[in-house]
């Protein structure tokens, strides 16, 4: 029937989603581990720097200081492909879940084709990396992030009252919306600048990504929690 196809549609797409982000976190650090070296603050660094390097600079098929980064490049690539998978399965599941009630269709394709479109661009950094492709590069950056933003407080402003994890969901969330906001920003001058440094970007960038991965777990956790609490008869809590 009609709730068995459901449930295996939702815990698909949570699998999906998380191996997805499992795939982004254990190739990321593959990447840095095989990154050789070199960033914008000194191009004869050894190792990837956490702090100085960007995320982009994994994707290189030659670090900055001139050494070969051919499979550093693609475990790097490979991370980010994830990360677009993730997002693409986290959306869907999480608007069916977060208001499952009558009436919310309009909200839900709001999230959707942000959402959507912020996996997209993801995506599209990792196909156009910036050592080759700067201007796409940045473009496809600026956009997922924008629109990631969106979605993410599409579902926060939604939820936010409601369900289960309520501490950790709010916590990952105003981290979320400060360090993402911030990079855009930053990310957006240095853009419209063409080009530049910023020692903060590196920091934020990471800050944001951890944000980013945490508040996703969590609201996908409690979401599911909430689901199965209806399937089982309870309260239609909402996530």
């Amino acid at each position: 029937g009609g709730a068995p196809r459901a449930l295996v549609a939702r815990w698909a797409l949570a699998l999906v989603c998380g191996g997805g982000l499992g795939l982004f976190a254990g190739a990321l650090v593959g990447a840095a581990l095989a990154y050789p070296g070199g960033s914008w603050a000194d191009e004869q660094a050894e190792g990837f720097t956490f702090w100085v390097n960007y995320w982009c600079d994994l994707m290189r098929t030659t670090g900055m200081n001139g050494l070969p980064n051919a499979q550093g490049a693609r475990l790097g690539v490979a991370a980010f492909v994830g990360l677009a998978v993730a997002q693409a399965t986290f959306w869907p599941g999480v608007v069916r879940l977060v208001d499952p009630g009558a009436g919310t269709w309009p909200w839900r394709r709001l999230v959707l084709a942000a959402g959507w479109a912020s996996a997209a661009g993801v995506l599209l950094t990792a196909l156009l990396p910036y050592e080759d492709y700067r201007t796409g590069h940045a473009l496809a950056s600026l956009a997922a992030g924008g629109a990631g933003f969106v979605a993410a407080a599409l579902v926060v402003v939604r939820g936010w009252r409601r369900g289960r994890l309520r501490l950790p969901r709010r916590v990952t969330a105003v981290c979320l919306g400060l360090t993402a906001g911030a990079n855009w920003v930053v990310y957006g001058r240095l853009v419209l600048a063409g080009g530049g440094q910023s020692a903060s970007l590196p920091v934020i960038q990471k800050l944001a990504t951890a944000s980013l991965v945490l508040w996703m777990v969590f609201t996908l956790q409690a979401a599911l929690l909430d689901a199965r609490e209806r399937d089982l008869g309870g309260a239609d809590r909402g996530v």
